[in-house]
């Protein structure tokens, strides 16, 4: 198995395009004091709503089936396939074949990486809700008349 870069994100036609935390160093300020580009520097493997929640299921638990990812997800199975690939490709979740009797299965935990990864990407959400609502509040706060204040 070979661990491609998590900052890269492959699309269907194969292609790999830069995500811009792969670009160090790159983030602009707007006058209110806000990361302009905040957003643009979240892990994209993570930000692919199906694959956030297959990392949110498996945070929860040691170790998932197949039948019990598709129902906690409601993914489809050749998305949730799909989807799981990408993720252990990336290093962010560990599969494993296995035999229940003499049938077939297939076991899901979040790895350390994944773990890590996933940790970073809610950090990273809620830094930028706090910096979007920060200026909401002031610009709140700055339309009192002195009346207002008054009736505090």
């Amino acid at each position: 198995m070979s661990v491609a870069d998590p900052h890269t994100d492959t699309s269907d036609d194969g292609k790999e395009a830069a995500t811009p935390d792969a670009e160090a160093g790159e983030s602009t300020e707007s006058e209110q004091g806000i990361e302009a580009h905040a957003a643009l520097t979240l892990d994209r493997v993570v930000h692919e709503p199906a694959r956030l929640a297959i990392l949110a299921v498996l945070s929860g638990a040691q170790e998932v089936d197949f039948a019990f990812l598709q129902a906690a997800t409601g993914l489809t199975k050749g998305n949730l396939s799909r989807q799981t690939s990408k993720l252990e490709e990336v290093g962010y979740i560990a599969i494993r074949k296995y035999f229940k009797g003499k049938i077939p299965a297939t076991g899901y935990r979040i790895t350390p990486t994944g773990r890590d990864a996933l940790a970073r990407y809610t950090e990273r959400i809620m830094a930028i809700s706090q910096q979007v609502q920060a200026p909401a509040e002031q610009s709140s706060q700055g339309d009192q008349t002195p009346a207002d204040e008054d009736k505090r």
